[in-house]
């Protein structure tokens, strides 16, 4: 899953550094890359608020070795 998100986001990436080079794009282009923007981040924030908190449990379990 991880795997699947960060080629989503790399690939996210790319096409936002290929829009910003062209700079013909209109306002309405620009709005439309910052809402997929907010969509991805809100789609991935709820599985990756759940690794992190598995991680940090796990952290500190070693750490305290309890």
């Amino acid at each position: 899953m991880m795997n699947k998100m960060t080629k989503g986001y790399v690939t996210v990436q790319l096409k936002t550094q290929e829009f910003l080079k062209d700079n013909r794009g209109s306002v309405i282009e620009y709005v439309m890359v910052i809402a997929l923007a907010g969509i991805l981040v809100a789609s991935v924030q709820s599985p990756l608020n759940g690794l992190v908190t598995e991680l940090v449990a796990a952290a500190k379990k070693s750490v305290t070795g309890a």
